[in-house]
């Protein structure tokens, strides 16, 4: 019934959007069997995020038509059909604006700002820009077969079985070869990955001085506390886990449960864990960073019951709606990175300026988003502080205020002489939407042209902004100026929304934060975005989205610490943060052995007896973290 609708459908599309039908497998001239079948491999590919001929090339080149395997329905051949016809129609919409470039280069009138839409057009091409970021952004998600890259012990069995006799006639079977088949599996069952370990420890004693020396078995797991009955390893790994989506409840029943602990056993040891071995640690790594003069801030939001005076943990003094995770980091340039995540218990100026004065950081240079609270804190606290605005928030309420898909309908009614007559007005008449093009193109040719370069290269990075950027963003300057009057009202030194025009918001936007947005290009050193910390709060993100809520707020810190050693490993090279972790808490759990002992000893308590009690705190006093810093651990090892 829908069979000639389909055919004609899909001749339109192919017709439309030039698809080159070799790229696709197909022959040239298709047969309406063929379309059917074409349109059907579509459906998949919908399904699948690939949208252009391109991806569906690729896609085949690299033998992945051999997981289609069944027909897909009309729901999925209908949103086949509108995807497709979308995609045609965007790729004329802009091959008809082809040329506006050119026009550019051409514009010899006086207004400056159309002066520098045509030399931001002159340097590079709006069609490549788009044409780049639709194609190479989507040519990512498809990667195909990858080789393994996994190291896994490979253990051949071999089968001595006597041949088996036929099922049918009782007849000794003959053999006629082998097979290999090759597949990743779990050494033992879940249950069987646990086991209790006693470990002889052999205390010796120095005749001269009575300093006592604890000697345990080669790979016998440490407890957090002695005496505890988690091993170090089972919460480490339990933090890999949880730094990886899986939630400590889900965990905790896959993995702990045959132990058959207490209803909190885990969680006490945990939080011990946090509070005697990853918090010192933590403290560490940031009074290492403390001399970095550039500071990359973000927040982000995470349910804490007990700060919201709810759930079976004591409400503090002071509640709060909704508390937030600070997440701070270093640029990609700093010799020891760092990135740490603290909990607050609001986003207000002061909350915010109390934690990062309470870490005794101090930054030069603070790169933040345009959180209005930014601004006012470094006005009040740290007056002489600069600020670097991101870039990339700009670009979002740029391309917010365009609407493109608006700007194609506005040019699919017209036909080709009139479409000429409305690039040429667009410049004669200054269109704002012009210039938000050449905005969006201008930023699009800095990140361009900074994917070409090192970031931790400063030399490179200082000629680039220099001779390439700066000219840019000067453009850029030029054209929002050019806006102001029309678009923005100003009130001491604060702009507002003078109509209610979509092109208020950037231009407002830009205005109250036009300084922060360029000091990047006065010091190679300041990245001229967030992306760093928000790439590395991705990871929190996830785990939030899985574990809605925490109880305490001492449940949140210990996350945000094993938050901030996972991913501080992961920005320094560390590629076994676990072995790490690990090899640091031994060493620790043993220097507070030893003094516990050597102090007991000298008190005259006997080898065969328990010490009961272990300030972990006070023992833990005079350990020296240096080697364990991310940065001089990575290069020992």
């Amino acid at each position: 019934a829908i069979k000639e609708e389909v055919v004609a459908e899909m001749r339109h599309i192919i017709n439309q959007a030039n698809i080159d039908c070799r790229t696709c497998g197909l022959a040239d001239t298709l047969s309406d069997e063929q379309l059917l079948k074409a349109l059907e491999i579509m459906a998949r590919h919908a399904a699948r995020g690939l949208c252009n001929s391109r991806l569906i090339a690729t896609h085949y080149a690299r033998g992945n038509e051999a997981n289609i395997t069944t027909a897909p329905d009309k729901k999925v051949l209908h949103q086949a059909k509108n995807l497709s016809a979308k995609l045609a129609s965007t790729k004329r919409q802009m091959q008809r604006l082809e040329g506006i470039d050119q026009l550019g280069a051409q514009y010899q009138g006086d207004d400056p700002s159309m002066q520098a839409v045509g030399a931001i057009f002159n340097s590079r091409c709006i069609s490549e820009v788009i044409e780049r970021q639709t194609d190479e952004d989507d040519w990512s998600i498809v990667k195909g077969r990858q080789p393994s890259k996994a190291k896994l012990t490979v253990r051949t069995l071999v089968n001595e079985e006597a041949a088996p006799r036929c099922p049918t006639c009782d007849t000794p079977m003959l053999s006629i070869g082998s097979q290999v088949q090759t597949c990743k599996n779990i050494i033992e069952e879940l249950g069987q990955l646990v086991e209790e370990v006693n470990s002889q420890v052999n205390l010796y004693v120095c005749p001269v001085c009575s300093e006592v020396k604890a000697v345990y078995p080669e790979q016998s797991p440490r407890a957090v506390i002695p005496n505890q009955s988690l091993s170090q390893e089972v919460i480490v790994e339990m933090q890999n886990l949880l730094v990886n989506g899986i939630p400590a409840n889900r965990a905790e029943k896959i993995f702990l449960e045959p132990m058959a602990l207490g209803s909190d056993t885990y969680s006490r040891t945990r939080l011990d864990w946090a509070r005697y071995y990853a918090r010192p640690l933590v403290n560490a790594i940031i009074a290492g960073c403390a001399d970095n003069d550039v500071l990359i801030c973000d927040e982000t939001t995470y349910d804490c019951l007990q700060s919201q005076g709810r759930g079976v943990s004591q409400a503090p003094e002071q509640t709060s709606s909704q508390s937030y995770v600070l997440a701070l980091s270093n640029p990609m340039s700093a010799d020891k990175r760092m990135a740490t995540y603290r909990y607050v218990n609001s986003r207000s100026a002061d909350s915010i300026g109390d934690e990062i004065q309470a870490l005794a950081l101090n930054p030069k240079v603070l790169v933040t988003d345009g959180y209005g609270a930014y601004p006012s804190l470094l006005k009040k606290r740290w007056p002489q502080m600069k600020q670097q605005s991101c870039l990339i928030h700009f670009r979002r309420e740029v391309i917010e205020a365009l609407n493109l898909p608006d700007l194609a309908k506005q040019t699919k009614v017209l036909d080709e002489k009139e479409l000429r007559k409305l690039k040429q007005k667009w410049f004669e008449d200054s269109s704002p939407a012009l210039k938000m093009l050449a905005v969006v193109d201008a930023l699009a040719s800095i990140y361009h042209e900074q994917e070409k370069i090192d970031p931790c290269d400063l030399t490179a990075v200082e000629q680039l902004r220099r001779d390439r950027i700066a000219p840019l963003m000067r453009h850029i300057d030029t054209i929002m100026l050019s806006m102001v009057e029309e678009y923005t009202e100003q009130s001491k030194d604060r702009y507002s929304k003078k109509n209610v025009s979509p092109y208020c918001k950037p231009v407002v936007y830009y205005m109250n934060l036009r300084d922060q947005l360029r000091y990047f290009l006065n010091d190679a050193r300041v990245p001229c975005d967030t992306n760093l910390i928000e790439r590395s709060i991705r990871p929190l993100t996830l785990i939030r989205k899985n574990n809605n809520f925490m109880q305490s707020i001492e449940g949140l810190k210990a996350t945000c610490d094993t938050f901030t050693l996972f991913e501080t490993a992961r920005i320094n090279g560390i590629s076994n943060p676990v072995r790490w972790l690990l090899d640091y808490g031994q060493a620790l759990h043993d220097y507070c052995f030893d003094r516990a002992w050597t102090e007991a000893y000298r008190e005259g308590k006997s080898d065969d007896k328990k010490i009961m009690r272990w300030d972990m705190k006070k023992l833990a006093e005079g350990f020296n973290y240096d080697p364990w810093l991310p940065w001089n651990w990575h290069r020992a090892n």
